[in-house]
């Protein structure tokens, strides 16, 4: 996990976290937050994590929990309908990715890949979807490769469209 010695700032208290030491504890509660609204659907529910998180930047880039919690924000932004915002967040992520399991890789690149995809950026997202795939090492999880050759078959399509 990322710690720094740095303050997180929340804008009004959250008694989910009131539990939480510091601020690792509070990026993972957050976290998990966030994955049960993208499982359940219900991504306006963790709009108030993204309201309440201020300062995140101060903390380590490379923190466990900051890379996580910018990939989740992420794909909240992207589930959202913001591909701004999810590329953003991503980047930042991707930037920070040396605190980031092997597993997690091509997660993040994948759903990079979407966020480019509905920015309009078809090219952009073959390429994370193909280093996604070199990501994975050797036997990975057959759902997450079929996913990955999935979205990969559908920017070919509309690829081939455009031509």
């Amino acid at each position: 996990m990322w710690v720094l010695f740095a303050a997180l700032w929340i804008v009004e208290g959250d008694a989910g976290i009131a539990h939480c030491p510091d601020n690792a504890c509070r990026l993972a509660h957050w976290n998990r937050e966030i994955a049960e609204a993208l499982e359940t659907g219900d991504v306006s529910g963790a709009g108030h994590v993204v309201r309440r998180i201020k300062g995140v930047e101060v903390l380590p880039p490379s923190h466990p929990e900051r890379v996580l919690l910018e990939g989740n924000l992420g794909a909240l932004q992207l589930a959202r309908g913001d591909s701004a915002g999810a590329l953003r967040h991503f980047e930042l992520a991707w930037r920070s990715r040396a605190g980031m399991l092997g597993p997690e890789i091509p997660k993040l690149l994948n759903n990079w890949a979407l966020a480019l995809l509905a920015a309009g950026r078809p090219k952009d997202a073959r390429a994370k979807l193909e280093a996604a795939l070199a990501y994975c090492e050797p036997g990975a999880d057959a759902a997450a490769l079929t996913v990955l050759r999935a979205n990969l078959a559908t920017v070919a399509a509309i690829e081939a469209r455009r031509r």
